[in-house]
């Protein structure tokens, strides 16, 4: 098809250079040929190197075509839709009915976008790479943060409050209203922490009370407990928050960014939204 199009342009011009030739004897004669031949030459070589440059660039474009919708539909797209889901999670965080740190989404950040499509993107002048190498370090930063808090969280309520129920001064209910197993044997307060370890964990993470049964059991650790946020975790969630931050602001940042590459391409390879939905289905 562009070979075909470069000869009828060429054909086109040879015509028109005809005539200008024609129309240059006839009014000026021999003198006025030779000086039009010369610039009629100059003007067909030069156009002919446009011509034969862009022919050139448009058959590269093509058989690039099909590698450009599996970049686009199997690398920036599925980035894209994970980045999204990231900030939606942190934007619901943020206007939550709890408190601006009580909760801590589950981010993620598959490997999509493959080492050669980065240094495709590279290749091609586009600066997204870096932002997506920055966004995954900080996915991953968040992601051992939370997990580290959590564990140490865990390990703490479990170790140092059931020493605190021992040496508490105020008197609680003879047995824990719970019971553990399917024996549903029941468990003295002592056991709570341990028992209850992990979920004790998540409601300081969550930053409130549970409303279930399990409040009761809740209800005289709490204060105790969303205290560990305030005094001796405090620098661990201020860590997170900060993280969490950035992978907010960096988070909305790559979308722009994937999603100007993503038209970049669509457009210069004349790549459609049908067919790459079609290439998704």
């Amino acid at each position: 098809m562009n070979q075909f199009r470069l000869r009828i342009a060429a054909l086109l011009t040879v015509i028109i250079a005809i005539i200008i030739l024609a129309v240059a004897t006839f009014q000026w004669g021999a003198n006025g040929l030779q000086a039009s031949a010369t610039v009629v030459l100059v003007a067909l070589t030069a156009w002919y190197a446009i011509q034969t440059r862009r022919s050139l660039e448009e058959t590269k474009n093509e058989r690039r075509r099909p590698y450009i919708l599996s970049l686009v539909t199997e690398g920036i797209d599925p980035v894209l839709n994970q980045v999204r889901n990231n900030n939606q999670r942190i934007d619901e965080r943020d206007t939550s009915r709890y408190s601006d740190r009580c909760l801590y989404p589950n981010l993620s950040l598959g490997d999509e976008l493959t080492e050669e499509m980065i240094a495709d993107l590279n290749r091609d002048g586009f600066t997204v790479a870096k932002d997506y190498e920055i966004y995954r370090d900080l996915i991953s930063t968040y992601g051992f943060a939370y997990t580290e808090l959590r564990l140490e969280l865990r390990d703490h309520i479990q170790r140092e409050f059931s020493d605190w129920v021992e040496n508490k001064e105020e008197a609680l209910p003879e047995n824990p209203p719970v019971t553990v197993g399917d024996s549903q044997d029941e468990i003295n307060w002592e056991n709570v922490p341990y028992f209850f370890g992990d979920d004790f964990t998540e409601w300081v993470l969550l930053g409130f009370a549970p409303s279930d049964r399990t409040h009761e059991i809740f209800e005289p650790f709490e204060r105790n407990l969303m205290a560990l946020r305030n005094n001796r975790f405090e620098e661990e969630f201020s860590h997170l928050d900060e993280t969490i931050d950035d992978v907010d602001d960096w988070g909305n940042l790559l979308s722009e960014d994937l999603e100007s590459v993503r038209s970049a391409y669509m457009e210069r390879y004349d790549v459609t939204e049908m067919e790459a939905k079609s290439k998704v289905d």
